[in-house]
């Protein structure tokens, strides 16, 4: 259960390297339409028992993730079964999602770093876990990836050479890992980033090919790209990792996209945001809503939001 690259990322994986029968049948949550979840619970049947619930969220409070998350806590209920015995959370230290899951006592709790986005953790447990899960070679796939590491150290470019339906996920995958990471309004400095540059034309193509979807060249895919988008974004003067936020900086008057999580303590450093309608301006406050609160020793607290509006009146029909 996930969202963006915290799903795309374990889903291409599965659908390339999954056996036919693997050891545990994998299901992926990750869209906050309750039909379907419902839908997906619904297959599930009495199997719903056994079934392994790993929720993904690196805040922690991810809105798609946390309904999916209410939806089949309401379906456990209704089951008169006990989600937290059968619950494991990926996630940040001390996030909400950390938290309830320490609380309520979940089967296990594994750390995600907070310079780890979604759709560059698929070599963290956010991806190994549900692929050793269905029996997949985790240790192949880091193998993989750790071949791009020195690869990208020794040879100025590269070509790798395939086309294979089991990889249909992939273009989904770096669609998710280039547009977030590199797709940024402003640079480092604060000029004009990449985006017009999408656009531009007279774009190269490359075709990247391999022998074999395996664990290892899998593995070295994901790694490839993952380093790919790291090393150019580097050459256009722009932080890949960050997550795509805005902060309205008043001495520039400009949205800038990095720092969002530790300036959320500063400029609200006692209370947690409030916004109300034609007060508040939209610009810099509505951008808040998804971020914890970074304490002085680093780790992260759940926030709340809170949104005031005035209505002149109330059709209670």
């Amino acid at each position: 259960m996930g969202i963006g690259g915290s799903a795309l990322g374990p889903h291409f994986v599965a659908e390339a390297l999954a056996p036919d029968n693997p050891p545990l049948k994998i299901r992926f949550v990750d869209n906050t339409d309750p039909a379907g979840v419902d839908h997906q619970i619904a297959q599930l049947g009495l199997e719903l028992a056994s079934t392994l619930v790993i929720v993904i969220s690196k805040s922690g409070g991810t809105p798609e993730t946390r309904n999916g998350l209410l939806e089949v806590q309401k379906a456990f209920r209704e089951a008169g079964l006990d989600l937290p015995k059968q619950g494991v959370a990926i996630t940040q230290e001390n996030s909400l999602l950390d938290n309830t899951a320490r609380i309520e006592g979940w089967l296990a709790r594994l750390p995600m770093f907070d310079w780890v986005g979604g759709r560059t953790s698929e070599m963290s447990a956010v991806g190994l876990l549900p692929a050793a899960l269905q029996g997949i070679d985790i240790i192949e796939m880091l193998a993989g990836a750790s071949l791009m590491d020195e690869a990208n150290r020794s040879t100025a470019d590269m070509a790798i050479l395939p086309y294979k339906d089991s990889l249909l996920l992939f273009s989904r995958y770096l669609q998710q890992l280039v547009m977030e990471s590199l797709g940024k309004v402003f640079d480092l400095d604060g000029n004009r980033g990449t985006r017009s540059a999408l656009y531009a034309n007279n774009r190269e193509s490359i075709t990247v090919t391999v022998q074999e979807v395996t664990p290892r060249t899998v593995g070295a895919l994901i790694g490839l790209y993952e380093r790919a988008v790291g090393i150019y974004a580097s050459l256009v003067n722009i932080n890949a990792y960050h997550q795509p936020g805005k902060i309205y900086v008043p001495i520039t008057g400009r949205f800038r996209q990095y720092g969002l999580w530790e300036r959320y303590a500063e400029l609200y450093p006692n209370e947690d945001l409030v916004y109300t309608v034609g007060i508040s301006d939209y610009r810099k406050d509505w951008f808040f809503a998804q971020v914890n609160r970074k304490k002085d020793n680093g780790t992260d607290i759940g926030t709340t939001w809170q949104i005031n509006f005035k209505l002149d009146s109330v059709n209670t029909n």
